[in-house]
């Protein structure tokens, strides 16, 4: 018994490190294993550059390392006293703070964007959406975990996949609560005394309108776009994505706009076909929920030191 329970753990970190390594960056369209289609969002051509991420290959980032991105030690991540009493979240580990690359203030925006969107296109149709902190949590499917409220299976969020964005490719650590992370005013980066500023924009609350086409003229690629529950003013934010701009485009010609998230499989492709729970490109549009309940956008690229 405890031979076939070492095998499944080696087969399931075999699983994870090939699903990650596989996925540095998505070349053209990204499939989605869901429906094995191939999705009419993509990446700009520009946005592959293999001299930005060479370091991703290297410790702590290199894909084999898994077992050690979070706070908590890996042999804890399926004790379930240890998850319920020492984390204290539903959610499970969280991820470490990875270092900045180095020389990251000197570097430009665009390169810095493109790390941002490397270390998206690692989870890019590979993870569903799930209440987890890190997407290679993978919880058992046990009752007494179902029990305690935690999501079987691996997967990730949306707060949890724009932290993971900015930790992974930046060493930008934002707090994985999404009413927080709507409220960071400065972000504490890996391996630097320093915080970099957040700049808030297109802020509905202080008289931006309710403009489509201004807000979409407003916004740069890796700005953070958070969304209320609904339109009323005090329901509660509820979600985040990331505006691609530029980096990113529909080959239908359908979708002029485009961001990141991790959602469920509610949202329709720019063909009709329903895009895949989990982290992946979508459609942001004027009668969206995006759109209509939109709030306010935080601005950390080009990185500055505070």
């Amino acid at each position: 018994m405890e031979g076939l329970r070492r095998t499944t753990r080696i087969s399931r970190g075999l699983r994870v490190v090939m699903r990650v390594m596989v996925a540095i960056i998505p070349l053209g369209c990204i499939f989605a294993e869901a429906e094995n289609s191939c999705s009419p969002y993509r990446f700009a051509a520009s946005v592959v550059d293999p001299s930005v991420t060479e370091d991703f290959h290297e410790f702590p980032r290199d894909p084999s390392n898994w077992r050690n991105w979070s706070t908590t030690p890996y042999g804890a991540w399926y004790d379930l006293g240890v998850i319920r009493h020492v984390v204290r979240s539903r959610w499970g580990p969280r991820f470490i703070t990875f270092p900045a690359p180095a020389g990251v203030f000197e570097k430009t925006a665009d390169w810095q964007r493109k790390r941002l969107f490397a270390a998206a296109g690692m989870l890019l149709g590979r993870y569903r959406y799930a209440h987890h902190h890190m997407q290679v949590w993978n919880v058992p499917n046990d009752p007494r975990w179902v029990a305690a409220r935690m999501t079987p299976g691996e997967g990730i969020d949306c707060s949890d996949f724009t932290t993971w964005m900015y930790d992974y490719g930046l060493g930008v650590r934002l707090s994985s609560s999404v009413v927080q992370q709507a409220e960071t005013l400065a972000a504490p980066v890996g391996g630097y005394p320093q915080h970099v500023a957040t700049q808030r924009i297109g802020d509905m609350a202080h008289g931006f309108p309710r403009d489509y086409n201004q807000l979409a003229a407003t916004l740069q690629p890796g700005d953070l776009l958070f969304i209320r529950r609904s339109n009323r003013r005090d329901a509660p934010i509820a979600h985040v994505v990331v505006w691609l701009g530029n980096y990113a485009s529909d080959s239908t010609g359908r979708d002029p706009h485009l961001v990141l998230d991790s959602h469920g499989s509610e949202v329709l492709d720019s063909e009709g076909h329903q895009i895949p729970s989990g982290p992946a490109i979508r459609p942001f549009r004027e009668k969206s929920w995006y759109f209509r309940c939109y709030d306010h956008a935080l601005r950390l690229l080009p990185l500055t030191k505070l």
